[in-house]
């Protein structure tokens, strides 16, 4: 394909995020918590706990940036629940916005094993 197309098309298209592409992701592992997941006030709870720790905010408390919460189907909907569930709130950091929920490789991999 590139040898058809390689005079025609560039090895990379330029854009705002292209110097991070390169870089290594950190992970850091939260730990265990008492959460129950079937619990969306559980889950909020949670979220709040970790929004307080590792999503970085400004001077005025405002989310500089958002950072990825993994893990299996479901906890990525209960997430989601839970942000859902205070999406009325004031400010982002409130409606626990500071998280984008995703499903782990690792999951996703074991589903498609067992199928």
């Amino acid at each position: 394909m590139n040898g058809i197309f390689g005079s025609i098309y560039p090895k990379h298209l330029q854009h705002k995020y292209s110097n991070y592409s390169g870089i290594k992701t950190e992970q850091y592992s939260l730990g265990l918590f008492g959460c129950n997941e079937m619990v969306t006030q559980d889950v909020i709870r949670l979220l709040k706990e970790l929004s307080k720790k590792y999503v970085p905010t400004d001077d005025a408390g405002e989310i500089v940036e958002e950072v990825f919460f993994g893990g299996d189907r479901l906890t990525d909907e209960r997430i989601q629940s839970a942000q859902e569930a205070m999406s009325n709130n004031e400010s982002p950091l409130e409606k626990l916005e500071g998280f984008i929920s995703k499903i782990e490789d690792f999951h996703r991999l074991m589903n498609f094993l067992e199928v």
